[in-house]
């Protein structure tokens, strides 16, 4: 009697596994079949789509877009100073704007559209896609120009400067070894330079 039920139990449990991996295989496919659909407006995005999904080749998601863990601004106006309040919130207005690519790394850098919250890094490790993590940044640049240097190993952004615009960079090792989303404290910049003449910066 007790290897019938326990028969039975294996059973259910299998069927049970198969089931959710079968809804989970449907949704991704329903999921893959409208993107298809919306990506016929851009003939190269859609043709380079379907090529990766034919190599099975990884797609990467952009982190944030749903909603983001952020450091919030300290003053009242909403604009991020260099200390952070000493809890994080969760944004839904980080927008994505540069993006850069090294060996072995995704960068995207992203900005609070309501400025309310720090710009943001996300570093993804280009072979699996995975979200390594996120690097607060020193208050609320548009970060839109972004690029990263393979000979010298910094990867450099566009900021915000009083009056003029400024580029700004980081070294790929102080990025790895960040931690500034856990301790409160947006990253320091290993060097800023002022572009004078200019007004904003915003690609790189």
């Amino acid at each position: 009697m007790r290897q019938t039920e326990s028969l039975l139990l294996l059973g259910v449990f299998v069927v049970g596994l198969f089931v959710v991996y079968w809804l989970k295989k449907q949704r991704h496919t329903r999921h893959n079949q409208a993107l298809a659909v919306q990506l016929k407006r851009y003939p190269s995005v859609r043709q380079a789509w379907l090529a990766a999904g034919a190599k099975r080749e990884a797609v990467l998601l952009v982190p944030g877009l749903k909603e983001a863990t952020a450091a919030v601004a300290t003053t009242a106006t909403a604009k991020a100073e260099t200390r952070l309040h000493k809890h994080a919130d969760q944004c839904q207005a980080m927008t994505p704007q540069g993006l850069a690519v090294s060996e072995d790394y995704l960068f995207i850098s992203a900005y609070c559209s309501q400025q309310e919250h720090h710009s943001q890094l996300y570093i993804i490790e280009r072979t699996s896609g995975r979200h390594l993590k996120t690097v607060v940044l020193p208050k609320c640049p548009h970060v839109g120009g972004l690029v990263f240097d393979r000979a010298t190993q910094l990867l450099w952004l566009t900021i915000t400067g009083k009056g003029m615009g400024r580029v700004a960079c980081v070294s790929l090792q102080a990025l790895l070894e960040d931690d500034s989303l856990a301790i409160n404290q947006p990253i320091a910049y290993q060097q800023v330079i002022e572009l004078a003449g200019i007004t904003h910066s915003s690609y790189l």
